[in-house]
């Protein structure tokens, strides 16, 4: 019986950006983010990476079989893990993403990306991973990467506005957005354009957070309970959430806190008292 043949390895042709990922930790964190120490790296200062050692002193195994045959071949070094090769092989990197890329379908680039990937702890495989772990410094790019998660934030700032233009008008929807955002009472007496420029402002700084209460089902719900509160129609007794006339807005043996309050009243169950609510606080 013939064997089964394997195929032949082939460089990658993608060119990759090793980007430095900027901490706000240690001197980094009193700094302008134009600052020469800015993400916790000198300007011009360069990190080297090696290929790691395992605990018996040999270089950890970068390669698979077919890809340490094709680079031998290719480079004419000695690529196994006792090699000497590995003593003085290193990847330099800095802090400006220009000076680090790499073009995998040469032999070397290609090399030092495999030294850079089995570097786990320091380096993150790909732009996404980047914040899965404190410990990563840089992280390996492909083309467009960034760009798509850049057009991702911007797309979520789209929505955000056109579901602020949708309410902007809309008072009382604007004081329970703003309540709920800033977690305190607004007065019901705040002029409209105050209101609006509040919401703006957190529709700007966190666009996303804007749309996901939006988007939650129980957004209603938790206006509802701050309109409530703010009617005087919900008050609050020992921290706690009840109706004016008593009734504690959670269930048995529940501290009726505004998130279990939110809970209660979005239960089929409890739509008498969600009715009564809502007729005292139109």
């Amino acid at each position: 019986m013939a064997k089964e043949s394997k195929e032949e390895f082939v460089l990658p042709n993608e060119k990759i950006e090793v980007k430095f990922i900027k901490r706000k930790k240690g001197m980094a964190a009193h700094v302008e983010d134009n600052h020469i120490i800015a993400g916790g790296m000198l300007e011009n200062s360069v990190k080297r990476f090696c290929a790691p050692a395992l605990r018996s002193g040999v270089v950890k195994n970068l390669f698979t079989p077919q890809e340490k045959a094709f680079l031998e071949k290719e480079t004419g070094l000695e690529l196994s893990a006792y090699s000497e090769f590995w003593h003085t092989q290193y990847v330099s990197l800095f802090k400006q993403s220009s000076k680090n890329i790499f073009d995998t379908s040469q032999a070397f680039d290609f090399i030092a990306l495999k030294i850079l990937l089995a570097n786990s702890n320091d380096i993150a495989p790909d732009w996404k991973s980047r914040n899965q772990k404190q410990t990563y410094q840089f992280a390996i790019t492909r083309e467009d990467e960034v760009k798509s998660e850049d057009k991702k934030k911007l797309d979520v700032v789209k929505d955000a506005w056109k579901a602020y233009s949708a309410i902007e008008d809309n008072k009382e929807m604007l004081l329970g957005v703003i309540s709920i955002l800033q977690d305190r009472q607004i007065s019901t007496d705040s002029k409209l354009e105050w209101i609006q420029g509040e919401v703006e402002k957190k529709v700007d700084s966190d666009p996303a957070k804007f749309l996901s209460l939006l988007k939650d089902p129980t957004f209603e719900t938790q206006v509802l309970v701050r309109k409530g509160i703010s009617k005087g129609i919900i008050i609050t007794k020992s921290k706690q959430l009840y109706t004016e006339d008593g009734i504690k807005l959670a269930g048995k043996g529940e501290v009726a806190s505004f998130n279990k309050a939110v809970r209660f009243l979005g239960d089929p169950k409890n739509q008498e008292i969600r009715d009564f609510i809502t007729v005292k606080t139109d």
